[in-house]
């Protein structure tokens, strides 16, 4: 069961407005992928998004790397304009792709953000209690 003391924020999927969404990317590798500006930990919840429909919940289970740490991610620049820089950082995460009837939206412009509604702290904390059920 997780509280209400983590955090929960909103990364989307297509950086700096590149028509290709690295989704499946992260979707494939277990990880969640952001910047340092930024600041989840582990045991934050984060909504994966497409344009304003939240897709997934992931769960970041490893303290966040650089992903310059990680040469094998350089081709993000190429194919998905992801910046392969310091302030780039990339974690493992457990996640939960919501099923059709349970995705919903976020319309918040940015692609990356803090969650700060209450409403919507408690859809996603809900959402994310009730994944195996």
């Amino acid at each position: 069961m997780i509280n209400n003391q983590i955090d929960i924020w909103k990364h989307g999927c297509n950086w700096e407005k590149s028509e290709n969404s690295f989704y499946n990317f992260i979707k494939d590798r277990d990880i969640t992928l952001g910047s340092t500006l930024f600041k989840w930990k582990v045991g934050d919840l984060v909504m994966v998004t497409k344009g304003f429909k939240v897709k997934a919940i992931v769960m970041v289970e490893e303290k966040p790397m650089r992903i310059t740490e990680n040469p094998q991610f350089k081709f993000l620049f190429e194919q998905y304009k992801v910046p392969f820089e310091n302030w780039v950082n990339y974690a493992k995460a457990e996640w939960y792709e919501l099923p059709e009837d349970k995705v919903f939206e976020y319309k918040v412009q940015r692609g990356a953000a803090k969650v700060r509604k209450p409403g919507t702290k408690e859809q996603v904390l809900k959402l994310w209690n009730e994944r195996n059920q």
